[in-house]
């Protein structure tokens, strides 16, 4: 009886092609759940992994709040900004 089992020599290049694109599926799955579950919390900064930059009411804001602006250029310039 010529080749064993399984019918000759080729079995073990056939199980190690098998073997090779189990485990590549199994880790492509696995990155694409950990890239799907961390998307949410890259989102949530930018989705860069930056903070967002502030807007001019924000800076606005902060300028008033430090004391840089008065009360009077406070609100001529908030109301320069408009409403969007």
């Amino acid at each position: 009886m010529m080749g064993g089992v399984m019918g000759g020599g080729s079995w073990l290049g056939w199980g190690l092609l098998h073997m090779v694109l189990f485990w590549g599926l199994v880790l492509l799955v696995l990155f694409g759940v950990i890239g799907i579950l961390a998307g949410p919390a890259r989102r949530a900064v930018g989705g860069t992994g930056r903070q967002r930059e502030p807007d001019a009411r924000e800076l606005l804001r902060r300028r008033y709040a430090s004391g840089e602006i008065e009360r009077d250029e406070y609100y001529r310039r908030l109301n320069d900004l408009g409403d969007d």
